[in-house]
């Protein structure tokens, strides 16, 4: 199985990825590292995206606010 950082060099090309920070979770105490590559297309083209990789506390946090932004698309509170 590849990498994150292996992964996003494969699809970003020349695009490169940084390890930003290694450090533990606070929720869980798994080793976290932070990532950060530049945004390649689109309109945030140019722009600095971090990520987390190491522990399920950020995909479970990310997967709540989905679900939140789901429930706000479907009771029509799209524009808050």
């Amino acid at each position: 199985m590849k990498s994150f950082k292996d992964e996003l060099k494969e699809l970003l090309g020349t695009n490169p990825v940084v390890e930003v920070e290694s450090r533990s979770c606070e929720g869980c105490g798994e080793k976290v590292i932070v990532m950060e590559a530049n945004i390649f297309a689109g309109p945030r083209k140019g722009e600095k995206i971090q990520r987390e990789v190491g522990c399920k506390c950020f995909e479970l946090a990310e997967a709540r606010q989905a679900l939140v932004n789901h429930k706000k698309f479907l009771t029509g509170d799209r524009y808050e």
